[in-house]
């Protein structure tokens, strides 16, 4: 997964890409926890023509802000620009390649 600011990450979100964010900060526990588990997803997945990238909630407040960011780890799915999904919290990774299968995949 890599990191992405506020102008590389409206550069992906308007050119209609099928995309999951994590919203997560450095000093969080879980959102360590969710990262080998997300790495997995991602390599799984990405061949399904999914872009996996990482917010760093901290220094992107304003994208935080527009997607309502509460708390971390956040996780939204978009498709051609649309929000289609978003969690928080510690998932199985079942748990997120299903939602990734079938709010981005059908």
């Amino acid at each position: 997964m890599r990191q992405v600011d506020y102008k590389e990450f409206k550069e992906l979100q308007n050119g209609n890409n099928k995309l999951f964010v994590d919203f997560y900060a450095d000093w969080c526990g879980p959102c360590k926890m969710m990262m080998p588990v997300l790495e997995k997803v991602s390599e799984e997945l990405s061949s399904e023509g999914v872009q996996f990238v990482k917010i760093n909630a901290d220094n992107e407040r304003e994208l935080s802000a527009e997607f309502g960011v509460r708390g971390i780890p956040t996780f939204v799915l978009i498709d051609n620009g649309e929000v289609v999904e978003r969690f928080s919290g510690v998932r199985s990774q079942q748990d997120i390649t299903e939602s990734v299968k079938t709010s981005l995949i059908k």
